[in-house]
């Protein structure tokens, strides 16, 4: 008898192709999503870096003069700036993920469904087989009968 064969190994293999694509793609957007995120933790830890020198400046005394005052006062606003927009960064990265997310919870449930559908198929073709063993077992006792009974 001939080998088992699943009629849609050809779109199961597709499918499985793609859900490996959406998960590829969801791992290069987590890890684009991880290196926004320490890009921000920087921005804050310098700006916390920053802001400790100049209050040690103050706190020893030194005077500070209008230009330096008004630099950290411009750098203040412009990390201010640069973390609002790094945070939009991270938000729209976390949206774009969730999305891929969703694309591979999808994939894996029509790769799922095929596999399942497939397991079937080769139950059946097990069935088959063990019935077609059993004619065949049947047949050989009913000759030997036939045989014996004739001769």
């Amino acid at each position: 008898m001939k080998k088992f064969q699943f009629k849609l190994q050809s779109v199961l293999d597709t499918r499985i192709k793609h859900m490996e694509n959406c998960q590829l793609e969801m791992a290069k957007i987590q890890n684009k999503l991880s290196k926004e995120a320490q890009i921000l933790e920087d921005f804050h830890n310098t700006t916390k870096e920053r802001q400790k020198n100049v209050n040690k400046m103050l706190e020893s005394g030194q005077n500070l003069d209008f230009s330096v005052a008004h630099t950290f006062r411009h750098y203040l606003i412009t990390t201010a700036e640069d973390i609002s927009r790094q945070n939009q960064k991270i938000k729209q990265l976390e949206k774009e993920f969730e999305e891929k997310k969703q694309a591979v919870i999808e994939a894996l449930k029509a790769k799922t469904m095929l596999e399942k559908l497939k397991e079937k198929d080769y139950k059946a073709y097990i069935a088959n087989l063990e019935k077609l063993d059993l004619m065949e077992i049947d047949e050989i006792a009913n000759r030997r009968r036939s045989m014996k009974n004739y001769y």
